[in-house]
C-alpha cells in the first residue's frame, strides 16, 4: 500500500512540475466497466486524490501563499481551495480518539524551474530546501531528498533532472495551513460574470468571478465546522470571523437573473459582507424603512382622499411610497422602458444562489444559537 501511495504522489508531482501545478491527473487503474465495480473502487480512488492534494502539493501551496503575500490573489480560489479541502478531508478521515498517522507523500522539483539554472543539481537541492524551510509551509516536514538525473531516450527527455522530496504533514500542521491560508485571503473582485458595463460607475466592464471563490469557501466552512458552530471545529473562531467580514459575500435575498447596466450595477449580484449580526441588523433596518415608507404612503392616500387639497401633488407624493410599499425600486419608473439588462449565466447563478442559501442557513443557525432576535430577518431571505 505504501508503494502505491508513493507512486501516486510521484506521478502527480511530476505532472505538476512538467506543466501547470494547478491541475493534476492521477494514474488510476483502468476504468471500471460496471456500476458495482465503480462503487467498490470509489473510496480507494477518493483516498488517493485526497492524499496527493493534502500532502504532495506543498510546493503549490507555498507558491500560491507567496503570490498572495506579494498582493497577487489570482490563485486563492479553486487552485488553493482544492488543496485546503483535501487537507480538511484528510483530517476528518482520522479517528480523534485514536492515534492518526501523518500524511506522507512525494513531490518532484524540476531544477529548470529554479531561477538560477546555473546551480548544480546538488546546489539547487540545498538552496531549495533552505528557501522552503522559512516559508508558510514550515510545519510541513521534508524527511528525505533524492537527486534525480536527467535521462533521455531517442533524443527525448523521459526522466527530467530534479529532486524527489519526501514530505510528512501532520494533521495539526494541516489545520494550521488551512486557517492561515484563509486568513490571508482577500475579496478583490465581485460576484458574477466579468465584463458587465455600468453607467453609474462609468465602468466599461466589471471584474467578477468571486462567486467561484465563495463557492469553495462555503464548502470549506461546512466541511470544517458543524453548521452554526463558531468554536470546536477545524476553523478557528477568528478564521470564521474573517470569512464573514471579508469573504462570504453571497447572502441575503435571491438576486435578479439579469443585471442593469444603468443604475445599481456596481455589485449587481448583491455582494454583502459583515458578521451574522451585521446582516440581521441591516435586514431589520431595511424592513423598518420599508414599513415607514408604507405608513407614509397610507397617510398620503388618506389625506388625498379625505381633503383633496392638492390632487396633483398628492399623486406625486404618493407614487414613490406606493412603489416602496410594493417592494419596488424608484429607478424602475424612469428606467423600465429603456434600461439595458445583461442576463447572468446559468453557471454563475448556480454558484451564487447555492452559496447564498448555504451562507444564510449558517447565519440563521449562528444567530439562533445565540438567541439573537434578528434571526427571523434572515430566515425570510430563504423564501
Amino acid at each position: 500500500m505504501t508503494s502505491l501511495w508513493l507512486r501516486l504522489g510521484v506521478a502527480a508531482s511530476v505532472c505538476c512540475a512538467a506543466g501547470s501545478g494547478l491541475a493534476q491527473s492521477l494514474p488510476f487503474p483502468a476504468s471500471p466497466t460496471t456500476a458495482a465495480a465503480a462503487a467498490a473502487e470509489f473510496d480507494t480512488r477518493a483516498s488517493a486524490v485526497i492524499a496527493v492534494n493534502a500532502c504532495s502539493r506543498e510546493d503549490d501551496y507555498l507558491r500560491i501563499r507567496g503570490e498572495m503575500a506579494a498582493g497577487n490573489f489570482d490563485h486563492q480560489g479553486e487552485d488553493l481551495a482544492h488543496i485546503l479541502v483535501a487537507k480538511i478531508a484528510f483530517i476528518r478521515a482520522g479517528n480523534p480518539m485514536l492515534f492518526s498517522p501523518a500524511c506522507s507523500g512525494l513531490m518532484f522539483r524540476h531544477r529548470s524551474l529554479n531561477p538560477d539554472a546555473s546551480l548544480t543539481l546538488e546546489q539547487f537541492e540545498a538552496a531549495d530546501r533552505l528557501l522552503r524551510a522559512a516559508g508558510p509551509t514550515a510545519c510541513a516536514e521534508e524527511t528525505a531528498h533524492f537527486l534525480q538525473r536527467e535521462r533521455q531516450e531517442n533524443g527525448q527527455v523521459v526522466v527530467p533532472e530534479g529532486v524527489l522530496v519526501q514530505v510528512r504533514v501532520t494533521r495539526e500542521c494541516m489545520s494550521r495551513q488551512v486557517n492561515e491560508a484563509i486568513m490571508a485571503m482577500r475579496k478583490t473582485t465581485q460576484l458574477g460574470s466579468s465584463g458587465v458595463p455600468c453607467l453609474a460607475t462609468l465602468s466599461l466592464g466589471s471584474e467578477g468571478e468571486f462567486d467561484v471563490n465563495v463557492r469553495e469557501l462555503v464548502r470549506v466552512l461546512n466541511l470544517s465546522n458543524p453548521i452554526g458552530q463558531r468554536a470546536g471545529g477545524l476553523l478557528a473562531p477568528s478564521t470564521i470571523d474573517h470569512m464573514y467580514a471579508q469573504l462570504l459575500a453571497a447572502r441575503g435575498k435571491l438576486s435578479d437573473a439579469s443585471y442593469s447596466t444603468i443604475i445599481g450595477c456596481s455589485e449587481p449580484a448583491g455582494d454583502e459582507l459583515g458578521s451574522p449580526e451585521d446582516t440581521a441588523d441591516r435586514h431589520a433596518w431595511y424592513r423598518d424603512v420599508a414599513d415607514f415608507l408604507g405608513d407614509l404612503f397610507e397617510w398620503a392616500v388618506i389625506t388625498y382622499i379625505t381633503y383633496g387639497l392638492f390632487p396633483g401633488a398628492g399623486a406625486l407624493i404618493a407614487a414613490p411610497f406606493l412603489l416602496s410599499a410594493a417592494g419596488g425600486d424608484p429607478s424602475d419608473i424612469v428606467l423600465s422602458h429603456w434600461d439595458v439588462r445583461v442576463p447572468e449565466s446559468e453557471n454563475h447563478r448556480l454558484m451564487i444562489e447555492s452559496s447564498r442559501y448555504l451562507t444564510n442557513a449558517d447565519i440563521v443557525a449562528r444567530l439562533t444559537a445565540k438567541g439573537y432576535e434578528g434571526a427571523d430577518q434572515v430566515i425570510g431571505d430563504q423564501g
